[in-house]
């Protein structure tokens, strides 16, 4: 009997506590998997999709309510910040590799699923596998498809589960090794998120070695550390030199339902959050 149930059961919409599916969200996953052209074909030898998709990931909005929740998600929430992860309109290995990056949330074929990764992932070993899924199904972003999902509401619980992602990105190195199944495409995107979980660490390490330089050897050092802290807020400084020279003519601030901090005036409190990782 539970074999029959389970052979009836075709695609899984796997969601976090804290997502929610929006009106017709489900039935248009279900569509986009169900097209031909999407339909996944594995390779019989590597045991991995290599055309259409196993898996597809939705574009992941911010809920309302969260939005607005405390003033770290005003600052952050709703202007995207420091968090790409809940603003995937465009994702740079969908537009010029047809292959996006999985992030837990979406619709999986069940059967696909169960054949491709059977026995890969030796249990209670990979914190986060959601890149590991997406590699092995071949994970296509529908960016027209949305879900609402919750956000941290403070600074601490952000950087708590930031930790737990990289913590889970060294986890899949193994998966770089020759003996991988994975694509060149696939291992570079793991290694992409081995060095942007570097970027910070490489920036505090440069800091403190300029001190140290600046110290020993009585060398100015405030136009290094300037620039090695420019680097940190380089996107944040895009945000406001945005603002500044493409705003058109005769053009007002918008006033949102949400008060959420926005505009320059979010881009610099971004900028001093960022500023404060470093203990400054």
């Amino acid at each position: 009997m539970e074999n029959q149930e389970k052979e009836e059961i075709k695609y899984i919409i796997t969601l976090d506590a804290d997502t929610d599916l929006i009106l017709n969200s489900a039935f248009q996953l279900v569509g986009a998997m169900a097209h031909i052209l999407n339909r996944p074909v594995l390779d019989a030898q590597k045991n991995i999709v290599i055309d259409g998709y196993g898996i597809m990931q939705p574009r992941i909005g911010v809920n309302l309510d969260i939005s607005y929740k405390t003033l770290f998600t005003k600052i952050f929430a709703g202007a995207g910040g420091i968090d790409s992860y809940t603003n995937a309109i465009s994702d740079t290995y969908q537009d010029n590799f047809q292959e996006g990056i999985f992030t837990g949330k979406g619709i999986y074929d069940l059967k696909t699923y169960e054949t491709v990764l059977e026995k890969q992932i030796p249990e209670n070993t990979v914190l986060s596998h959601d890149l590991l899924e997406g590699c092995y199904l071949r994970c296509g972003l529908v960016s027209d498809i949305l879900l609402m999902d919750g956000y941290p509401t403070k600074y601490n619980s952000f950087m708590n589960r930031l930790s737990r992602w990289i913590r889970g990105d060294w986890q899949i190195t193994k998966w770089l090794s020759f003996k991988s199944p994975f694509n060149l495409l696939s291992k570079y995107k793991i290694l992409d998120n081995l060095r942007r979980s570097l970027i910070e660490i490489a920036i505090i390490v440069a800091i403190l070695y300029c001190n140290l330089i600046g110290i020993l050897d009585a060398k100015k050092i405030w136009w290094s550390v300037t620039i090695l802290l420019g680097i940190a807020i380089f996107p944040y400084l895009l945000e406001i030199v945005n603002a500044l020279i493409f705003r058109k003519e005769g053009e007002e601030k918008q006033k949102t339902f949400a008060p959420k901090i926005s505009g320059i005036k979010g881009s610099l409190l971004r900028v001093l959050l960022t500023l404060r990782m470093f203990k400054l």
